[in-house]
């Protein structure tokens, strides 16, 4: 009830007062070149939790751009329709969003990478319905791919508490199987994960520990209800990877594989290289 009741307000205020919030904030000469912006702001005056919310009630369908100068990191996330179809990070490694997808989540080979965007380029079709054709990807490890990494970057901008951001009406990526998902479920999650991260940063505060086995093989991780994904990080760390390591090999996103490390190190599976 007490839940209902708060979402009941929440929703009330992001449809109704927020928006005008907004645009009594941004009454200001715009800070983007591009004119199509319609809202503009930072993140010090607006939580991105708030401009998801209402981005979301109101079922807009368009890119919002959060750029952090610090970082020297961008991340757009698409809507369509209130839902949250794309959203990934562009930064030094990565300089389009596409490219943060398909070579750092679905793991494509710079070669693979630029002969796949030529052929959907000059055909027309879906990125996906040409890793498809292509034998690289079919089209549920893809979308698995898609949705995984779509997660990822939400709950990283989810965390910043200074950048600018700007939404604009544009065309969100098409793909042939697409993938919906709703703001509030993100955001539901996204804080879910942020309190276990203050856990777990107080025994893993860096991706550049290296951990070692203290058992001889996986066989007693399943004796001890460990996971699938535990028992794959597990075969990974030989004390000579660092976390980052890891991260970069295995195909799960970096909560997942820290979390597991951290279930590992609390009950004494693994310990940090000396």
């Amino acid at each position: 009830m007490v839940r209902a009741l708060v979402e009941q307000i929440l929703a009330e205020f992001v449809k109704t007062t927020l928006p005008g919030l907004i645009r009594k904030e941004l009454g200001k000469p715009p800070q983007h070149a591009d004119n199509s912006a319609g809202i503009q702001g930072n993140l010090a005056s607006f939580r991105i939790v708030e401009v998801l919310q209402m981005l979301g009630l109101q079922r807009q369908t368009g890119r919002l751009v959060i750029k952090r100068s610090a970082a020297d990191t961008t991340v757009e996330v698409y809507f369509k329709d209130g839902l949250i179809v794309c959203a990934s990070s562009i930064n030094a490694a990565n300089r389009t969003w596409m490219e943060g997808l398909l070579k750092k989540t679905c793991r494509l080979e710079d070669d693979s990478f630029r002969h796949v965007l030529r052929i959907s380029e000059m055909t027309s079709q879906p990125i996906d319905r040409v890793l498809a054709q292509e034998k690289m990807i079919d089209a549920k490890t893809f979308s698995d791919c898609l949705r995984r990494h779509t997660e990822s970057s939400v709950y990283k901008i989810m965390a910043w508490k200074d950048g600018e951001f700007y939404f604009e009406k544009a065309p969100p990526p098409v793909f042939a199987n697409p993938v919906q998902l709703k703001v509030d479920d993100l955001l539901l999650e996204g804080a879910r994960r942020a309190d276990e991260w203050s856990l777990i940063q107080q025994k893993i505060p860096r991706f550049d520990i290296v951990f070692e086995p203290m058992i001889g093989n996986a066989e007693e991780l399943t004796t001890r209800g460990m996971s699938e994904i535990d028992l794959k990080v597990f075969s990974y760390v030989d004390g000579r990877r660092t976390i980052q390591e890891i991260i970069d090999i295995l195909s799960l996103g970096e909560f997942d594989v820290v979390k597991s490390m951290f279930i590992l190190l609390s009950v004494n599976l693994i310990r940090r290289r000396r």
